[in-house]
C-alpha cells in the first residue's frame, strides 16, 4: 500500500505523517460523498410541488442524515468488505446509466454558440473563484490513481493490475470530466446556466438523474469508506504512530477477519464533517490532503532517481528526475489554483504532525528510508573513490603533502537473536563486532549495522511487523552500548 511505500523510502516518521494526512482526507472524502447525496435529494425536494423543499433544513438533512449514512455504510463495511465490491459493481452501473441519461437529457439544448459563450471564464476575481471551486471537486474524484496500490495486498497479480487501474482511472475520469463541462457548457448562456439543470434535465426524467447521484455518491462513500481503515491498520501495525496500537488499531477482528476497530475509529474522523455544513469546505480539506501525498510522492521518486539508491527498483519505465519533479510541480501550482495561502497550512502542519510523532517516539532515530539511504550511499561511494586518489598520490612525491580525505565506511552483518539458541551468544558477539567497527571508523566514518531476521511464514503481518521492530530495537539498544 502507499503508507508502505512511503515508509521504505521517507523512513517511519515521514511516511507515517503522510499517511496520516492522506487518511484524514480520505475519510472527509467519505463525508463529501455522502453528503452530496443528501444533497440530491434536497433537489428532488425542492422541485416537487406536494413535498417540503427540505425535510427538515439543508444544514441538519446534512448532518443527520449524512451521519446516519456514514454509520450503516460503515456497519456493512466492518462486517465484510466484499461487500463493498458487489455495491462497487452495482454503482458502477447505475453510474453509467446515469451519465447517459443526463447527457441525452442536456443535449437537446446545446448549440456551439452556447458553447463559445462559455469557452472563457469571466474576467476578475469571479474568474479564480469558480476555477478554484471547481478544481476542488474535481481533484478528489482522481483519488483512484492510489486506490489499487492500497488494495495490492488483495490482488493476485499487483504488478499487471496496479498500473493498469491507476492508469485507467485517471483517464477515464479525466474524459469523463471533460464530456459534462463541454455538455454543461454547450447547454446554455452563461445567464442561463443554473446549477442543478445538469442533473433535472436528465432523459427520460429527472428522477433517474437525481436518484442516479444518489446511489453514486453512496458507492464513493462506502468505497472511501473500504480503504481509510485500511491505511489507519496500516500505519498502527507499522508503530511508528505512538498510541495506535495499543487502541487495537492494528487488528482484525469478526467473522470475516476486518478491521473493525479501524473503520469504527474512520466513522468517528469522518462524522464532524458532516456537520461543517460546507461541502466545499470539507472538498477543499480533502483535495489538500491528497495534494500533498501526491506531491511527497513524486519528489521521493524524484530523489530516488537522482540518487539511484540501491533499494530503488520501479517496476515500471525508468522514471527521470525531471519528469518526477515536473509533476511536484503541478501539485504545488494546483494548490495555489485551489488556494494561495492552503499550500503553507498544510505543509505547516505536516511539520508540526511530524515533530509530534517524533516527540511521542522518544525522539528515537526511526530511520531515513531508502531516499536517506540512497544519499548515504553517494557519500559513501565518493568517499571510496577518494581512497583510491589518495592511493595513486603515494606514488607521487608530494604524496606526504596530500591529506587523507577519505572516511571508512563499514557494513556489519550480525546474528540475528533469534538465529542462535542463545541469545546472550549472539548479542556478545554483535558487541565485540560493533566495538571494532568503533575502533576502525575513530568516529569519523559511517557503520552500518544490519540482521537477517528469520522467516515467520506461519505469522500474521502484524506479528511480523512486530518482531522486525523488536529486533530493530535490540539493535539499537547494542549500538547505543558500544557508544
Amino acid at each position: 500500500g502507499t503508507h508502505q511505500f512511503l515508509v521504505a523510502n521517507l523512513g517511519p516518521t515521514c511516511g507515517a505523517t503522510v499517511s496520516l494526512l492522506y487518511y484524514l482526507g480520505m475519510s472527509a472524502l467519505a463525508a463529501v460523498e455522502i453528503c452530496g447525496a443528501v444533497d440530491a435529494l434536497d433537489i428532488l425536494l425542492d422541485h416537487e410541488d406536494n413535498l417540503p423543499s427540505t425535510l427538515i433544513s439543508s444544514y441538519l438533512d446534512s448532518g443527520i442524515i449524512g451521519s446516519v449514512s456514514l454509520a450503516l455504510l460503515s456497519a456493512i463495511r466492518a462486517y465484510d468488505s466484499h461487500l463493498v465490491h458487489t455495491v462497487g459493481t452495482v454503482v458502477l452501473i447505475v453510474f453509467a446509466v446515469t451519465l447517459l441519461s443526463t447527457l441525452l437529457g442536456t443535449l437537446h439544448t446545446a448549440s456551439l454558440d452556447n458553447l463559445h459563450a462559455n469557452l472563457l471564464p469571466p474576467s476578475g476575481t469571479l474568474s479564480l473563484d469558480q476555477a478554484s471551486v471547481l478544481v476542488t471537486f474535481m481533484y478528489p474524484c482522481f483519488a483512484g490513481i492510489l486506490q489499487p496500490v492500497n488494495k495490492a495486498g488483495e490482488l493476485r497479480t499487483p504488478y499487471v493490475s496496479v498500473p493498469r487501474a491507476a492508469i485507467g482511472s485517471v483517464l477515464t475520469s479525466a474524459a469523463i470530466f471533460a464530456v459534462i463541462l463541454v455538455t454543461i457548457a454547450a447547454s446554455a448562456p452563461p445567464a442561463q446556466l443554473e446549477e442543478d439543470a445538469f442533473v433535472l434535465n436528465a432523459w427520460p426524467h429527472k428522477y433517474v438523474g437525481i436518484l442516479g447521484t444518489m446511489v453514486v455518491g453512496i458507492g464513493s462513500c462506502i468505497s472511501c469508506l473500504d480503504v481509510a481503515p485500511r491505511i489507519l491498520q496500516a500505519i498502527a501495525i507499522g508503530g511508528s504512530v505512538p498510541g495506535l496500537e495499543s487502541i487495537g488499531l492494528d487488528l482484525d477482528s469478526g467473522v470475516h477477519h476486518e478491521p473493525q476497530r479501524a473503520t469504527a475509529f474512520t466513522l468517528v474522523i469522518a462524522l464532524p464533517f458532516a456537520w461543517l455544513g460546507s461541502i466545499e469546505l470539507v472538498a477543499l480539506a480533502a483535495a489538500a490532503c491528497f495534494l500533498q501525498m501526491y506531491f511527497t510522492m513524486d519528489m521521493s521518486c524524484a530523489m530516488l532517481s537522482a540518487l539511484q539508491s540501491p533499494g530503488w527498483r520501479p517496476k515500471w519505465p525508468k522514471i527521470t528526475p525531471v519528469e518526477a519533479t515536473l509533476a511536484g510541480l503541478l501539485c504545488l501550482a494546483t494548490f495555489q489554483l485551489m488556494d494561495a495561502q492552503l499550500m503553507s497550512w498544510v505543509f505547516g502542519g505536516w511539520a508540526v504532525l511530524a515533530m509530534g510523532i517524533s516527540l511521542l517516539s522518544g525522539n528515537k532515530l526511526l530511520g531515513g528510508g531508502h531516499a536517506i539511504a540512497g544519499l548515504q550511499y553517494s557519500i559513501m561511494l565518493s568517499s571510496l573513490k577518494s581512497l583510491h586518489k589518495d592511493e595513486s598520490h603515494s606514488s607521487h612525491e608530494s604524496a606526504m603533502q596530500s591529506p587523507v580525505t577519505w572516511r571508512p565506511q563499514l557494513l556489519c552483518l550480525v546474528h540475528s537473536p533469534s538465529k542462535l539458541e542463545d541469545g546472550s551468544a549472539a548479542d556478545k558477539e554483535a558487541f565485540s563486532l560493533l566495538t571494532l567497527a568503533q575502533q576502525l571508523e575513530e568516529g569519523r566514518g559511517i557503520t552500518m549495522v544490519k540482521t537477517v531476521a528469520e522467516p515467520a511464514p506461519l505469522h500474521s503481518g502484524h506479528d511480523k511487523a512486530k518482531s522486525r521492530r523488536a529486533v530493530k530495537a535490540h539493535l539499537e539498544d547494542l549500538c547505543e552500548q558500544v557508544g
